[in-house]
């Protein structure tokens, strides 16, 4: 069994200490195999923001990959947003990729989040169709039989009951072609919601803010990937009176005749 779990929307800034310091106690107390962070671990990309978030993350006894938020480009300074929008991020020292030693599972981030669009609103998220085809690629050699996980801060389309659009460019096409890939799990964030829905062959899973102050009617949580050889399990973790409990769990299931990844080519990619 392999366990992976799932934080997003931190938000260091704007969080609630007890929640953390409970966040850190039960994540460690699970025994994650590995620790997904999907972005926004800071409200404004503040350098104390993120000095907090390297002194939380320190206390994780997992190995930590991760990907930058919209957040987490440098709001009040336009210089370093425009010139080194995720230089702040990427000094953390986080890992984009972590492999399971027998090869059960690997996981691998991408960078959905951009500091300046052509649009009003820069928060929504661009899926490049190159780097979510390296992401498979590189999940897939890392684990030939087993599962990829892919981690990005934005869903490509918006969760059914989700309390905000997810406007991500590419994210219809990513979909598409993550439908024909088996045992490929996306996560995700942005949305501050937990959802788990099956897209082909695909299983999209945003997780709930940690620890933010908006919560937006979902309650502050976490999410337990469990994976087994052909099925698993998705959890919500949610806190209440003091501590995280599990509340939701989700089965999953590879079916026989999708059970082994199979190769996505350059023509695949192409024709979405």
């Amino acid at each position: 069994m392999v366990k992976i779990v799932h934080v997003s929307d931190i938000h260091f800034g704007d969080t609630d200490p007890e929640v953390l310091a409970a966040a850190l106690r039960e994540v460690n107390a699970l025994g994650a195999d590995c620790v997904v962070v999907s972005g926004d671990l800071t409200q404004a990309g503040r350098r104390r923001e993120f000095q907090e978030a390297a002194r939380w993350l320190a206390g994780l006894t997992a190995p930590i990959v991760a990907c930058p938020g919209n957040h987490d480009t440098p709001v009040y300074s336009l210089h370093s947003r425009l010139v080194r929008p995720f230089g702040r991020f990427r000094r953390l020292g986080l890992l984009d990729r972590w492999r399971q030693p027998e090869g059960r599972a690997a996981v691998v981030a991408f960078n959905s989040a951009r500091a300046i669009q052509l649009r009003p609103d820069w928060s929504q998220g661009v899926w490049s169709m190159s780097d979510l085809f390296q992401a498979i690629e590189d999940a897939a050699d890392g684990a030939p039989h087993g599962w990829r996980v892919i981690a990005c801060h934005h869903p490509p389309v918006t969760p059914e009951g989700s309390p905000l659009l997810a406007r991500t460019r590419n994210g219809v096409r990513g979909v598409q072609l993550l439908r024909r890939v088996a045992r490929t799990i996306v996560l995700s964030g942005h949305v501050h919601k937990f959802t788990c829905t099956r897209r082909g062959d695909a299983l999209l899973v945003t997780a709930p803010s940690l620890a933010s102050s908006r919560e937006r009617g979902d309650g502050l949580g976490f999410v337990v990937v469990d994976l087994d050889r052909d099925s698993g399990t998705v959890t919500r973790w949610t806190f209440r009176d003091g501590a995280f409990a599990a509340d939701i769990a989700v089965g999953i299931e590879t079916a026989p005749e999708t059970g082994t990844p199979q190769p996505v080519s350059a023509e695949v990619l192409a024709a979405h």
